[in-house]
Order: structure tokens, then sequence, then C-alpha cells
């Protein structure tokens, strides 16, 4: 279910880039990647905290942005977190961010090989099969 999602939103973008520019899907994709570590990161380490002060938009934006892309494990992560966190169960608030990581993960995987598709081909259209290969100067997500 998640990879046909995922190809849904794919070709939204895709029709998308034709209006905003060629590079449109790497910086979505790039921007999501980052935006969404950077966010689990410090979920992860206000959880390790004593006393830890996780806020609810973090949990939000990340529902929201993985729902954008069509990730929904991502997302059924995010609600198995505001659940656990509601009960005030720290093991299953430990389980539910592991698996949001892990299920973010396999997302930017999957996410690092269609942004080096889509630049291989802008490649193509701005310089010709022929040319050779180099960097389009659009950002790179981190790696996982």
């Amino acid at each position: 279910m998640q990879g046909t999602l995922i190809r849904q939103q794919y070709d939204e973008l895709v029709r998308m880039r034709g209006v905003v520019g060629l590079d449109f899907i790497v910086n979505v994709l790039t921007t999501f990647c980052n935006d969404m570590d950077d966010i689990i990161s410090k979920l992860e380490t206000q959880h390790m905290m004593r006393h830890p002060y996780i806020r609810p938009k973090w949990i939000e934006k990340i529902k929201e942005s993985s729902h954008y892309v069509g990730s929904d494990k991502v997302t059924e992560a995010c609600n198995e977190y505001q659940k656990a966190k509601k009960q005030r169960k720290a093991a299953k608030c430990e389980r539910a961010l592991l698996q949001l990581r892990r299920e973010f993960n396999h997302v930017k995987s999957e996410f690092l090989e269609i942004i080096e598709l889509e630049r291989k081909i802008i490649r193509i259209q701005l310089q010709g099969p022929d040319t050779p290969a180099e960097s389009t100067g659009s950002s790179s997500p981190r790696q996982p």
C-alpha cells in the first residue's frame, strides 16, 4: 500500500515539476528528508532525557509531511507514538519512536534513489545524453 501511495504522490510531483521547474522533485524530497531527520533526531534526544519535553507540533509536522509524500507507515508510527505518549507509557513511546525512525529511514532510502534518478533526468534534459554528468547544484539529503 505504501508504495502505491508514494507512487501516486510522485506522479503528482512530476506534474508539478512541469510548472515549477526541473529541480522541483529533488528540492521537495531533499527538504522532506532533511526536515524530518532533524525533527526525529530532536524527538530521540528529548526522549532520552529524564524530563523530556516533546513538542506536539513536531509529531504533527512529521504526520503532515509524511501524509503529503504518501508515507502511511511513517504516519502510523506517529499515531502510535502519540497514543503511547497520551497513556504515559515510556516503553511504548520508545518502541513507537524506534518504529518511526525505521520507517522514516526506509522512506528516505527510497527517496535517495528517486533523487539520484531525478538528477540524471535533469542532466539529460539540460545537457543531452552524450554530455558528461555534472551536479545539478541542488543539495542532497543527509545519508541515513
